[in-house]
């Protein structure tokens, strides 16, 4: 379901989005939609980052060594498998 909204625009960010509409032959609508998905995907995964990177900076020595375990653990068993003939 599409909702109608009101903006309002510095004039030069209209006249990119006519020029993007044009060369896409896409309403402007759908330009400034598209515009805003991309924003918030950008704006998710740069939240993503920034979670990841605090709970790693979160973790205590302990939890770090424990991690190094395992992935030490799990690299000397996949070394051991054999996936090609």
């Amino acid at each position: 379901m599409k909702t109608k909204v009101s903006v309002s625009l510095a004039s030069e960010l209209v006249a990119e989005i006519d020029d993007e509409a044009q060369q896409t032959s896409k309403s402007r609508s759908q330009v400034f939609e598209i515009w805003l998905r991309i924003a918030g995907r950008r704006r998710a995964a740069e939240k993503l980052e920034r979670d990841t990177l605090a709970y790693y900076m979160s973790r205590t020595a302990e939890q770090a060594a424990e991690d190094e375990a395992i992935s030490s653990a799990a690299f000397r068993a996949a070394k051991k498998r054999k996936i090609d003939p």
